[in-house]
């Protein structure tokens, strides 16, 4: 990270301010985890407009009972506080 902050006063301005202020470093620590997921939720959207749980609803719509039988046997062995 060294050449960053010889190369750049933005970065050094950055670290000098979050290093005197609990909030600014949690805004930027905020700011550096929902940027780059709202990025890969617009990513993926665009991607793939389906919605997934329309996808879901279609695929176990289409589904057959050999399907439908392995998540009914799980269920029946599940324990007790997980059964519904």
């Amino acid at each position: 990270m060294s050449w960053i902050w010889e190369k750049s006063a933005t970065w050094r301005k950055l670290v000098a301010v979050t290093k005197q202020s609990p909030a600014a470093m949690a805004t930027f620590t905020v700011a550096m985890f929902v940027v780059p997921y709202a990025l890969g939720k617009v990513v993926m959207s665009g991607t793939n407009p389906q919605a997934e749980s329309d996808l879901e609803r279609q695929l176990r719509s289409r589904a057959t009972l050999e399907h439908k039988v392995p998540q009914i046997s799980v269920l029946k062995h599940a324990h007790p506080s997980l059964r519904f």
